[in-house]
């Protein structure tokens, strides 16, 4: 599932692709990103999800967030 987020993100050291995947287990994400070579975040715990962020060649920054369950499914 992806989400799109129309607000803009300013941060000074990334840019937020204001785009955002959901994947099953953020832990598994990260270790398959780390896998592959790419550098990701420790993951952040949230009362919404957890999350875990990496970066592409053009400098921006991609969240991957786990959420336990769905209120709609």
């Amino acid at each position: 599932m992806l989400h799109c987020d129309r607000r803009r993100h300013h941060r000074q050291d990334s840019r937020h692709t204001g785009i955002q995947a959901v994947v099953a287990d953020a832990e598994a994400a990260r270790r398959q990103l780390l896998d592959a070579g790419v550098d990701a975040s420790e993951v952040e715990v949230r009362p919404w999800g957890n999350f875990v962020y990496f970066g592409d060649p053009d400098g921006n920054r991609w969240p991957l967030q786990a959420i336990e369950s769905r209120p709609n499914g």
